[in-house]
């Protein structure tokens, strides 16, 4: 399986180790690859994460086309994250539509990404990229320990545009 390096590069801050995030192929065959290039490269690089999001039942989509995604149901996010902790992974869950027509406001829309985030928090993911502020404000609200990060799809560029997603 051919692993992209070169998605999202990040230096944490004070470190002289490369970390990068790369997108999720589902596939447990390639974590001991990840894993072996870890080890290689570990003074130099590191794959910290991975992100993705479900894509079957998914109503809340991302920042990337639902047909271009991995076939993949909640049951299944579930493992892989499992499996991602086994190798000291973390999983970044992609919730970076930049639009849902406001219907985050509605009850039954806010109940189910309720129901979502928090089942995200059971399976144990720990980071989620989010395309809106109102999603920030419900994960804030609602006491989830999530590390949040803000999409590039939501093109900040300013300070302002950053408290936007505080």
């Amino acid at each position: 399986m051919q692993i992209l390096l070169m998605m999202l590069f990040l230096i944490d801050g004070g470190m002289d180790v490369n970390l990068f995030s790369i997108p999720a192929d589902f596939d447990k065959n390639t974590l001991p690859k990840i894993a072996l290039l870890n080890e290689t490269y570990a003074s130099k690089a590191r794959i910290h994460e991975v992100y993705g999001q479900i894509s079957v039942g998914n109503h809340f989509g991302s920042g990337r086309a639902n047909d271009l995604l991995p076939k993949v149901s909640a049951a299944q996010l579930k493992d892989y994250v499992a499996s991602l902790k086994q190798y000291g992974i973390q999983y970044n869950y992609t919730l970076n539509s930049t639009c849902l027509g406001n219907k985050e406001f509605d009850k039954n829309t806010s109940n189910e990404l309720l129901n979502l985030l928090k089942f995200l928090q059971e399976s144990g993911v720990e980071i989620v990229t989010v395309g809106l502020p109102s999603i920030v404000e419900m994960i804030k609200e609602n006491g989830f320990s999530f590390y949040i990060k803000t999409s590039t799809v939501c093109q900040v560029n300013n300070a302002n545009k950053a408290l936007a997603y505080k």
